[in-house]
């Protein structure tokens, strides 16, 4: 998950914005490079206003219950449709495709979102997604109410009066899953109550992890965005190219991603040492992930002497995961390099890595990651048996020979990281979860489930900074604690049938 906001104390709600029609994590979810939306359940149409003047899109069409309402809408969108969704005859859409679908609190006023969801598939284009907000029927205010027994519908909230369908997390995967469709971006509302500790020996005497059940019972709506599955991430858009990103078309061609995260001194640096590195035939693309330190400044001044550099400014910072997805998004090279803007690369670092990637069913590579002082930071992911991800050879020195060894490890991080297009947009790209290391370690476990071996190469060699961490918003130790438990209740069934196989593989790596 992207890290959440919370919002006010006991209410148990959303913020005001959320009822007025403008949920900006909805808005914050619908891919830039949209440029043909549907909105099921427009309301007014301010939200569509908002998304249709960001992303300058070329349609917006519109479906809207109440009469009012979608009037309203019709003179903030290109289209609105007055109708129950449920009875909505799709044929007054023939001929269209869709970038992005819209379902702003709706699907839980269906009596059944399904045939709705399977529909509304149909009309994706090549890359589409569909974006919705389903409110959390585990939240803990539900939870303490069928402790004394009551279940009691209010005007507005989780318990809306209103409502058909009630949700969890797992359910609304699942029905996800029953569409076709895969979430690969999602965030999260939180409200600031939490479960008193009393309860906590009653919950392991239950077997359930209380940091997993306090994010559950704090989670008053998930906001997901969903695509087709197996399908392709979005391809580049207009605004890219307006951006001045071009696309390569020579599928062996490289682009370095790098996500700026106010580092400007480093950032420099690292554009410095990649423009020294020698090489030619990629292109370096910096998002920009609304950054605050003289970042826009420095990237636009060295794009006058660094032709291959490019940049796209969020206004809004995303976080260090999905900025790597936007970069993604901007370039159809057939191999991406994911790098930390505090690292600095070396002569030929580029070329180990593209020596192993073109190996059949290798799907990812990673280089030796060194500290400055000349130490070791990053070689490969293993794990304890108890699942606590360890950094093999740590601060271990450099010319370790144990270290320099091309092997195949159970996960690598994104400090530095080269992966196949096609293998990237398979997997869906990195899932944003806080903090970053557990998207980094399920973007390494999903790979692995799609038959792609991850391996190291010493060969190639990046300096890593100690300081900085990428300008990643550093997380409580209550929050990584929590982020392993999700990590590992997603992953545990994969991970308890490796160990039993091969458990020296998850101890230290294997030799390629």
């Amino acid at each position: 998950m992207t890290k959440a906001h919370r919002t006010g104390p006991e209410t148990g709600q959303a913020p005001l914005d959320y009822y007025q029609g403008l949920n900006t994590k909805v808005f914050d979810l619908v891919p830039i490079g949209s440029k043909r939306i549907l909105e099921v359940g427009c309301a007014k149409g301010r939200l569509g206003a908002a998304i249709k003047a960001r992303n300058q899109c070329a349609r917006y069409v519109g479906i809207e219950l109440f009469e009012e309402a979608g009037q309203e809408a019709e003179k903030r969108l290109d289209k609105v449709f007055v109708a129950d969704v449920e009875r909505f005859d799709w044929n007054r859409l023939a001929g269209e495709t869709f970038d992005c679908v819209i379902f702003a609190d709706v699907l839980e006023h269906l009596a059944d979102p399904a045939p709705v969801l399977r529909q509304v598939v149909k009309l994706l284009a090549p890359g589409g997604s569909v974006v919705c907000c389903i409110p959390n029927v585990a939240h803990w205010s539900v939870l303490t109410g069928l402790i004394r027994g009551e279940w009691t519908y209010t005007e507005t909230g989780v318990m809306d009066r209103t409502h058909l369908r009630f949700f969890t997390y797992p359910s609304f995967q699942a029905l996800l899953k029953e569409c076709g469709l895969e979430s690969v971006v999602e965030d999260r509302w939180y409200t600031e109550i939490e479960p008193p500790e009393s309860l906590f020996p009653f919950l392991h005497s239950l077997q359930v992890d209380p940091r997993a059940f306090a994010n559950r019972a704090t989670t008053i709506q998930f906001i997901i965005r969903a695509q087709p599955v197996g399908a392709k991430l979005s391809a580049p858009s207009a605004d890219w190219k307006a951006a001045g990103v071009p696309v390569p078309a020579d599928q062996d061609s490289v682009a370095i991603v790098i996500a700026a995260c106010n580092l400007t001194k480093l950032t420099r640096a690292c554009l410095d040492s990649i423009a020294g590195s020698g090489g030619s035939g990629f292109q370096v693309i910096v998002v920009d992930d609304a950054t605050c330190d003289g970042t826009e400044q420095l990237i636009a001044e060295a794009r006058k002497s660094q032709p291959w550099l490019h940049t796209l400014r969020l206004e809004k910072s995303v976080g260090l995961a999905m900025a790597r997805n936007r970069g993604a998004e901007a370039t159809e090279a057939g191999t991406l390099v994911f790098l930390d803007g505090n690292s600095l690369v070396t002569p030929g670092w580029l070329a180990g890595m593209l020596e192993l990637i073109r190996k059949e069913r290798v799907g990812a590579v990673a280089p030796k990651l060194v500290h400055p002082d000349g130490t070791l930071s990053h070689v490969g992911i293993v794990f304890t048996p108890d699942a606590h991800p360890v950094f093999q050879y740590r601060s271990a020195p450099e010319a370790d020979p144990l270290a320099n060894r091309v092997k195949e490890y159970p996960a690598l991080t994104g400090a530095c990281l080269m992966i196949k297009r096609t293998v990237f947009q398979e997997i869906g790209g990195f899932s944003g979860e806080d903090p970053t290391l557990y998207s980094d370690l399920d973007l390494s476990f999903k790979m692995r489930a799609k038959g792609h071996r991850i391996l190291y190469q010493p060969a190639s060699k990046v300096i890593y900074a100690r300081e900085g961490n990428s300008g990643a918003i550093r997380m409580t130790e209550n929050e990584s604690a929590l982020a392993r438990v999700l990590f590992i209740q997603r992953w545990k069934d994969v991970m308890l049938k490796e160990l039993q196989e091969e458990s020296r593989f998850y101890a230290s790596g294997r030799d390629f």
